[in-house]
């Protein structure tokens, strides 16, 4: 007797990872169905949001999932984690082999943490309502890495048990999420990208936050200098109390998202999966091709702040830069004993340096061609008058 077609269900379908793990999941059993948990928009239904979405990835990753199938294998259903059981009906979704948990904020300041909480730890419990309601498949939960938080040295692919580490309210909710979905009585592969850049092949990418927040800062910083100081920049480096020889731990979407299906489709077995890269670039090495790219002088990394000047202080006390120190001043490296012992290597050993500059080149000329900077945050370097 033929097999039924596994159905797979999935929220954040139109986030960055989501969408990147529809595809894969798609392409990797071409019998499958994948609904998809999306909200509705004052400008779109859910079903418009999830193909535009889609239809967006797979061109910019150069998926050869046709657009008749992401049409006729990828079904929306209208729903919100922040509702008790999503605010979905059993019937909407039918029978599920799997759930993949993806959908989250991304936001980290404290001044947000209820709504953060709400997102991330709240619509978990909701998740694990609707996990039950329609019979209790495996979940697959997504984390982060850093859940680490000011932790140093390896970390193990282990529980996550102290809120008291977390840097951010972000850490601290995946954090909360991470213990509730372990206590679920069900099956949980908790799945923990580290930081996610764009496609390994293409560059490209649908989510502009993490890493790319630092080359944007530092684009409109060199802007706004420039206005009142000229090539100020190309002779005078910018000093950060970042480590030279720190790793960040850079992995591409599509790398994530094969490595969980592939998981999945291992039938691994519920455990904490560390989804990063085995051979990471340095700070060095990331932030050296940045400057290069701008055309601003290389940062005097490891510098003082006794050592700063004005421009050192405006840059160095951004709030968003305020988030990365905690990633970028501390030694720590991720253990992947779960993810080779099920598939016999590492999630990603792609060092990057031969490639991170084409991904700098992808997003500066997205960001000069079509992306929308008005409201952008100005540095006040410059005293204005009154």
């Amino acid at each position: 007797m033929a097999r039924s077609p596994r159905t797979h269900l999935v929220t954040g379908a139109t986030g960055f990872i989501g969408a990147a793990l529809v595809l894969e999941l798609l392409s990797s059993d071409p019998d499958c169905l994948v609904v998809c948990l999306v909200r509705e928009s004052k400008h779109a239904g859910a079903g418009e949001r999830l193909r535009s979405a889609l239809t967006t990835a797979a061109r910019l990753y150069g998926s050869t999932t046709s657009a008749a199938d992401l049409r006729l294998r990828a079904r929306a259903v209208v729903g919100d984690v922040t509702r008790p059981r999503c605010g979905v009906s059993t019937g909407e979704v039918g029978p599920v082999d799997e759930l993949w948990h993806c959908a989250a904020s991304l936001d980290y300041r404290e001044t947000h943490s209820d709504e953060i909480m709400r997102q991330n730890l709240t619509g978990t419990e909701h998740v694990l309502e609707l996990l039950q309601a329609v019979g209790g498949p495996t979940l697959n939960h997504f984390s982060t890495a850093y859940v680490a938080g000011s932790r140093t040295g390896e970390i193990a692919e282990e529980p996550a048990l102290d809120r008291g580490v977390a840097n951010n309210a972000y850490e601290r909710s995946k954090i909360a999420a991470e213990q509730l979905v372990a206590q679920a009585g069900v099956t949980v592969r908790i799945m923990r990208p580290s930081i996610v850049i764009g496609h390994s092949v293409t560059c490209a990418t649908t989510g502009f936050s993490g890493v790319y927040g630092f080359i944007e800062d530092l684009a409109r910083l060199k802007a706004e200098v420039s206005m009142r100081l000229g090539d100020f920049l190309k002779h005078r480096a910018i000093r950060s109390r970042a480590h030279a020889d720190a790793e960040l731990n850079l992995v591409p979407v599509d790398v994530v998202a094969r490595t969980a299906v592939a998981l999945g489709a291992a039938s691994a077995p519920g455990a904490v999966y560390h989804l990063t890269n085995a051979t990471p670039p340095t700070i060095d090495d990331i932030v050296r091709v940045v400057c290069q790219e701008l055309g601003v002088r290389p940062f005097e990394l490891g510098a003082s702040p006794q050592e700063f000047t004005t421009i050192d202080e405006q840059f160095d006390s951004d709030q968003r830069m305020a988030f990365f120190r905690s990633y970028i001043t501390v030694q720590r490296s991720f253990d992947q004993s779960n993810v080779r012992r099920v598939l016999g290597a590492p999630a990603c050993a792609d060092p990057l340096q031969k490639r991170w500059r084409e991904y700098v080149r992808w997003y500066l000329h997205s960001r000069d061609t079509t992306r929308d900077h008005r409201g952008a945050r100005k540095y006040r370097i410059f005293p204005t008058s009154s």
